[in-house]
């Protein structure tokens, strides 16, 4: 889900539809070591004043407040969910468990299904390593 920290540049893409919907999104966390589930882009957007931030699919967020703002304007309130960054630990853990082994990253590369990577990086650690640890 792509937003933007600018509540102007969001009104623009509402404005003139017959509803448009502002969702405020409180992401602040208490605990800054989690993962969180979105990232900032506005550096690498071409439109730098959207300040856009982009929310990982499965993002959880909990409704705090409905409101209607005029007839064609609706304000919801969220808060980002830490069960978010829950699920995203537990992905990023089975994953990284996943790959410990050297053998397992053929798997990877058959499921990427991109033969020119698969050949690039199975000669890199063919190199790399010995018959014995590929």
């Amino acid at each position: 889900m792509s937003t933007s920290r600018n509540e102007h540049v969001a009104r623009e893409y509402i404005s003139g539809a017959e509803v448009g919907i502002i969702f405020e999104i409180d992401t602040i966390s208490a605990n800054d070591n989690i993962l969180h589930p979105r990232a900032d882009i506005s550096q690498l957007s071409s439109m730098s004043d959207e300040e856009e931030i982009l929310f990982f699919a499965g993002a959880v967020f909990r409704i705090n407040s409905v409101q209607k703002e005029n007839d064609s304007t609706w304000i919801i309130k969220l808060t980002l969910s830490n069960e978010t960054a829950e699920q995203m630990e537990q992905l990023m853990d089975g994953i990284k468990e996943q790959l410990t082994s050297i053998t397992c990253w053929h798997h990877l590369y058959m499921k990427i299904d991109d033969w020119f990577l698969v050949k690039k990086y199975y000669k890199i650690l063919t190199q790399k390593y010995s018959r014995k640890d590929v």
